[in-house]
């Protein structure tokens, strides 16, 4: 019996396709056979999820145990600070002490505006936020056997956000599972979906009532506690719309506990993380993973809603902008970093706990949903990417990267289960190496790290290519989940985050020509052989290159030096062409893998052609033959290294470097019999007056 089958036999409303994917039956056998399903696996029973978690003391002292009144205790802080920040909106205590102010006006900063400034005068400006309502596509739904639920469950928001949070974590049977992620759509309140969906309201209060859920263990509580976290997300859009005329450029001030109650409400799934708790989740460890799910959501949001409300938003609220209202970049960075660090331990630790799950999913819905404009955000904001070598991965709890008054601390530690930071990473690779190269979870990575690196990285606002993104990572994430890769998909997508929050670009993908170079034939050709000729040109005007060959000493078998310009010639020509044909094929290969050589052949080839370029300098212009040598032996392992990945792209881009590493070779030879036979000196007083210019 499949994953399919189970939703068949046990879910009211889906009909499934019986030939919806062709997974490997022992992978499927294993996936039923789980505790998946707990009521319907081999022990039919709830097994506790994770042990107690170090640190996090600040979240343990939140909910002290899973009582209603405990529940209800942090829904009343939530609703205080609500009722008193928007007290402060309507009546402003602008002459009052700093201690009872609940409001703080903000801007950006001078340079910030101007950088916005110079980025709208060049066209480039982020688009509107989206409605988050678009339909998933007919693949999907066929992936996952999902046809006929309710449209609401089937927008790309909802199924790759509440939805694929639940199919990650699994329940009793699928028809919990169904119920389950009904419940959760009380998130969605905050979108409007019950403005546009005359549906939506009924599927979380069915759910509320459905006795077969209510009676598994700690599904009675999940339904309890949603309907309490509906009591914030209903009170907060009431008071939004109620003062939604004074919300500009305001945000609220906020302590470090209060951050901590405020952030767990915001989170809007409080009926998961009931369960969850109910169901051995340490309480401590979860409710820090839902408070860090704000400034995971707010992370894409800084600055772009300033003007809408952003009075509780994770970076807004901090102190270190309230205390001088003023949001420059070295502050973002600071509490950048901070929201980052205190985030590590549980994309890499503790990757497997439903908070954790839910958190990284994070990351791929704000690509998905349809609402975040996530890729054009990337590309648009790329050119803010620190300039600077990639630091340590480091980490750090809540209470320790703020203080207080919820100012950060600059505190943090070395990341004991750190990976190498590379865009494949070892973590990756080993995690690949394990499934035997599974080409699904390839394809995984690349659409959930390299490919949004890739596209970010070269700085073009390209909307096909961010759709083939966009869809490819819906397409993935969904067949991982048919093939039952549950455990696999979470994974990747804790690692993919870190690597988002973290790591900044290879060498490779920033130090390269942008892709348009290679994807024409036309500026393939012509970008090498323009350069050439221009290098030479220049060095050939201010030294008299021609004198210079014929006052040196030389090997045998050297060639007169009208040869040099058409050979060089012809050479850019055919590696500007091979780089097109390899890039052309690489980037539309199904294989991820080559796909990844494709990009890493980008970086290769631009360094070649730097390192070309510069060796005409060094020997003629610098007088440096020893300097040019070693220029042409890096020169020389590069393009070797060039080759080889042509040859695992495109057997014509190989054969087309094959003269140039030929010819290569001979000027290695060249190069390094003048500087012998010249003693490594090309200098004016050693080789005679006769090389100047006539």
């Amino acid at each position: 019996m499949s994953i399919l089958d189970l939703f068949k036999t046990t879910s009211p409303i889906s009909k499934i396709s019986l030939d919806v994917h062709k997974a490997e039956p022992r992978c499927i056998r294993q996936f039923h056979q789980s505790n998946y399903f707990w009521g319907t696996g081999h022990k039919q029973e709830t097994t506790l999820r994770a042990t107690p978690c170090s640190g996090y003391a600040l979240a343990r002292t939140l909910l002290p145990d899973q009582s209603n009144s405990s529940w209800q205790k942090v829904l009343d802080l939530g609703l205080e600070k609500l009722s008193a920040v928007f007290h402060d909106v309507e009546n402003p205590q602008s002459d009052g002490a700093p201690s009872t102010q609940q409001i703080a006006d903000i801007c950006l900063s001078d340079d910030l505006v101007a950088w916005r400034e110079e980025q709208h005068k060049a066209g480039k400006i982020l688009p509107a936020k989206g409605y988050g309502i678009t339909p998933v596509s007919d693949a999907v739904i066929d992936l996952l056997g999902v046809k006929g639920w309710p449209a609401p469950l089937l927008t790309n928001s909802a199924l790759f956000g509440a939805g694929l949070v639940n199919l990650l974590l699994g329940a009793y049977d699928s028809e919990v599972l169904y119920s389950n992620y009904c419940s959760d759509m009380g998130f969605f309140y905050e979108h409007g979906y019950d403005k546009v969906f005359p549906e939506y309201q009924s599927l979380f209060r069915k759910s509320a009532t459905n006795p077969h859920a209510l009676a598994t263990i700690g599904g009675r509580k999940r339904r309890e506690a949603a309907d309490l976290g509906l009591q914030y997300i209903r009170t907060k859009i009431s008071l939004e719309e109620t003062h939604k005329a004074n919300l500009a450029n305001k945000t609220a001030i906020i302590n470090r506990k209060d951050a901590v109650a405020l952030n767990f409400c915001e989170c809007s799934l409080w009926g998961l993380a009931a369960e969850m708790i109910v169901q051995g989740s340490d309480s401590a460890g979860l409710i820090n993973d839902f408070v860090f799910s704000c400034p995971a959501t707010d992370v894409v949001d800084v600055g772009s809603d300033i003007h809408n409300s952003e009075l509780f938003n994770s970076f807004l609220n901090t102190a270190d902008i309230t205390q001088t209202g003023v949001v420059s970049e070295e502050v973002l960075r600071r509490v950048y970093d901070a929201q980052a660090h205190s985030g590590a331990r549980m994309f890499t630790e503790r990757w497997a706990e439903p908070g954790a799950r839910m958190c990284s999913l994070l990351y791929a819905w704000h690509i998905l949903n349809d609402r975040h404009n996530f890729l054009r955000r990337a590309v648009l904001g790329y050119c803010k990417v620190r300039d600077a070598p990639r630091p340590a991965q480091r980490e750090a709890d809540f209470e320790e990267v703020f203080d207080d008054n919820l100012h950060t601390t600059g505190f943090s530690r070395p990341l004991i289960s750190a990976c190498n930071g590379e865009v494949i990473c070892d973590h990756v690779e080993g995690r690949l190496a394990r499934s035997y190269g599974d080409p699904l979870l390839k394809d995984l990575w690349f659409y959930m790290a390299e490919g949004p690196l890739e596209y970010a990285s070269k700085g073009v606002v390209d909307t096909v290519t961010e759709e083939r993104l966009i869809e490819g990572l819906r397409i993935a994430l969904a067949r991982a989940y048919s093939y039952g890769l549950v455990d696999d998909l979470a994974w990747f997508a804790a690692h993919a985050s870190q690597h988002a929050w973290q790591m900044a670009s290879s060498l490779w993908n920033t130090f390269s020509l942008p892709t348009a170079f290679f994807s024409s034939p036309v500026a393939a050709i012509l970008t090498p052989v323009a350069a050439g000729a221009l290098v030479g040109y220049s060095t050939t005007s201010v030294n008299n290159t021609q004198a210079i060959y014929r006052a040196i000493r030389q090997p045998p078998f050297y060639p007169p030096g009208w040869v040099f310009g058409p050979v060089w010639t012809m050479l850019y020509g055919a590696m500007g062409y091979a780089s097109y044909r390899a890039t052309v094929a690489g980037l539309s290969s199904p294989s991820s893998a080559v796909r990844h050589l494709a990009h890493t052949s980008q970086g290769l080839y631009t360094m070649q052609l730097v390192t070309n370029l510069v060796w005409m300098p060094l020997f003629f212009g610098c007088r440096k033959p020893l300097a040019a040598f070693v220029d042409m032996l890096v020169l020389a392992g590069t393009v070797v290294g060039l080759a080889n990945n042509y040859r695992k792209i495109d057997s014509v881009a190989f054969y087309l470097l094959l003269p140039y590493l030929g010819w290569l070779g001979f000027a290695s030879y060249l190069n390094f019999g003048v500087g012998y036979l010249n003693g490594w000196d090309i200098s004016d007083e050693k080789i005679g007056r006769s090389t100047k210019k006539e």
